[in-house]
């Protein structure tokens, strides 16, 4: 799952570098998986802090995460629906919620509470989910920093998504 999203990340790239003139050699990560690596440690009030922002956040979407977080793919699927059912204009919901949750967060947004180990303390979850929800968050805000990209190129994005070009290129990786 963090590969699609970091695929979806990398096509919103490739539009913001189409639009700087970058080099497609820039475009490309080292490693499929990039996960966030905030330098330092999260102390106690910062990971409670954390937590009751993004369960805020998962809440906006309908989510109890009194019982632990959904299933990563489930999440995916909510927080897609939205652009789907308001069309271009679901990114300015969409939007919406993940600056609440960024204003929420202030600092803690590029904190260690928001790695992969942060996740995994807050919800007791697995290292692999909690490397696809930390990798989430910075893809989410790279789209609505770039909002007028991420409208312009809608009917691109749901065209790699309709013909599942994800999975077929993650399939010949």
């Amino acid at each position: 799952m963090a590969r699609i999203t970091l695929l979806v990340a990398l096509c919103l790239l490739g539009v913001a570098s189409a639009s700087f003139s970058l080099k497609p050699r820039h475009l490309l990560p080292k490693s499929l998986q990039v996960k966030p690596d905030y330098p330092g440690t999260c102390s106690a009030n910062e990971q409670s802090k954390t937590k009751s922002c993004l369960d805020s956040y998962f809440a906006t979407y309908g989510f109890d995460t009194s019982k632990g977080l959904p299933e990563f793919v489930d999440y995916m699927e909510k927080t897609g629906s939205v652009v789907k059912q308001y069309g271009v204009m679901g990114y300015d919901v969409y939007c919406d919620f993940e600056r609440t949750l960024e204003a929420c967060l202030g600092g803690l947004m590029t904190s260690p509470c928001m790695n992969p180990d942060g996740f995994v303390k807050m919800y007791g979850i697995d290292i692999v989910v909690a490397i696809d929800y930390a990798t989430t968050y910075p893809v989410e805000a790279y789209t609505c920093q770039n909002i007028d990209l991420s409208k312009k190129y809608f009917s691109c994005m749901g065209d790699i998504s309709k013909d599942n070009f994800q999975v077929r290129i993650m399939n010949k990786l």
